[in-house]
């Protein structure tokens, strides 16, 4: 009965890790453990949570366990996806630390996911961004448009001076794809 109950508190100290951590990144700041979670044989996420990943709902299935069995814990995984979700293994070796939880999704859904965190041609990660940092780019991004679009405005009586009129043209088409860029991150 100790073994049942040991293995109980140790997955839940990771399920409630995992939900916290999507709270933490502002994915779902209403993420929770699933009650009833690691009872019975069961077809549902070990967290409650409305975080989409590539438009499905996340369906996290969490081990924290003594010795690795990522194929049987990736069957069980594979359950979720059934039900409509975009299956994530989370897991972590009894004894690691929680910060060194790792988890595993398809090689597909990490290439999009890296594919869509790219921003423009620069390629700087917004992954690389912690929750406030990305807040603050979408405010900077919202305050760009904003400006951009009172420019526009202004340089509207302009439109007749044949000299500035090759200028403006140029100048509204980069206004325009920032614009389009911009509306990316708000």
């Amino acid at each position: 009965m100790k073994n049942t109950k040991s293995a109980i508190v140790k997955g839940r100290m990771l399920e409630n890790y995992v939900a916290d951590q999507i709270a933490k990144y502002g994915l779902d700041d209403k993420a929770t453990r699933s009650v009833g979670s690691g009872s019975g044989n069961r077809e549902k996420s070990d967290i409650d949570t409305t975080m989409k990943i590539l438009d499905l709902n996340a369906g996290i299935e969490c081990k924290n366990q003594k010795k690795l069995s990522i194929p049987d814990w990736w069957k069980q995984t594979l359950k979720l996806q059934d039900l409509g979700c975009e299956p994530v293994l989370v897991f972590k070796i009894f004894g690691e630390s929680l910060s060194n939880t790792k988890a595993i999704i398809y090689y597909d859904t990490l290439l999009k996911l890296i594919q869509k965190s790219y921003i423009a041609d620069d390629k700087v990660l917004v992954t690389q961004l912690d929750p406030i940092q990305g807040a603050k780019l979408r405010n900077l991004a919202s305050l760009i448009r904003s400006k951009a679009n009172t420019l526009k405005t202004k340089l509207k009586p302009l439109e007749g001076n044949t000299e500035l009129e090759y200028a403006m043209v140029n100048f509204k088409k980069v206004l325009s794809q920032l614009d389009k860029e911009l509306r990316e991150y708000e």
